[in-house]
């Protein structure tokens, strides 16, 4: 695909002898025209077929998490959301069908990750996200947006949930019939500029009830604005350790020994279409 400069008539969409030309995102490109394929007759070509035909499938099902978490690094090189996901993941998916869910990134960018992370799915369907107020690395703010994707991987296909970093909690409901060990959950953080976090990735625990205290934040030393710079030296030995936060927030915790669990406030949570 390549740009080019409009002429007099305007753009040039439709096929020309070898160049077609199309609009992308509001752009004129062209690319070459590519003649017909024979359906490929040889193993090794079906099966790297399907991998790719599987990894397309699997961007295409996120694409509502991917327009919020990618954006800025697909623009950057001038390509969709879903394609710079297959090219950052692809080392991920295996020929043979394996997906290394845990490592799959669904967002890039500068921005604290969101850290603390922990998931627990009641018998009822809900599930209960918790997470630390404020990143291990980097800049954080307590209005950065927390993106919450859940994908199930049976029926591949996901949900996606909204709230704020400062908020330290939310709630979805799942569809009938999603159980713990079939879904997994990706978490990341977006500035007010639209800059991204990377994503952090958090196994599904299954619990009868989640009961969650809404106590209001103390003072942990944050600003007004509630912006935190962490030092890239601050954290030593870093460990991962379980702790429960003081108004019910429990999850993963990332720092060391003498970290403690900042507090949580509130809780919200928007569901998107």
């Amino acid at each position: 695909m390549a740009k080019y400069y409009e002429g007099v008539l305007g753009p040039f969409v439709g096929k020309l002898g070898p160049a077609v030309g199309y609009l992308w995102r509001g752009r004129a490109v062209m690319r070459a025209h590519v003649a017909h394929i024979r359906f490929p007759n040889t193993e090794a070509q079906l099966i790297e077929r399907d991998w790719f035909v599987g990894m397309v499938r699997f961007a295409a099902a996120a694409r509502g998490v991917l327009r919020h978490g990618l954006k800025g690094a697909a623009e950057r090189h001038a390509m969709s959301e879903a394609n710079y996901f297959v090219m950052s993941n692809k080392r991920h998916f295996s020929q043979e069908g394996g997906v290394a869910y845990e490592r799959l990134q669904f967002s890039s960018g500068p921005v604290a990750p969101v850290s603390g992370v922990s998931c627990r799915l009641e018998g009822t369907g809900v599930l209960h996200a918790s997470w630390e107020r404020h990143g291990t690395r980097g800049r954080s703010k307590g209005d950065d947006r927390v993106y919450l994707y859940v994908y199930h991987t049976v029926e591949r296909r996901g949900v996606v949930a909204e709230g704020r970093r400062r908020e330290c909690r939310m709630a979805v409901q799942l569809p009938d019939g999603w159980r713990a060990d079939a879904v997994h959950c990706y978490l990341f953080a977006t500035s007010r500029h639209g800059e991204a976090s990377p994503t952090a990735y958090a196994a599904v625990g299954e619990v009868d009830s989640v009961v969650v205290a809404g106590v209001p934040a103390a003072d942990s030393g944050i600003g007004e604005s509630g912006e935190r710079q962490v030092e890239s030296g601050e954290r030593q030995g870093v460990v991962r350790q379980e702790k429960k936060h003081p108004d019910g927030c429990s999850g993963w915790s990332v720092g060391d020994s003498n970290s403690r669990p900042l507090p949580c406030e509130g809780s919200a949570l928007n569901q998107l279409s």
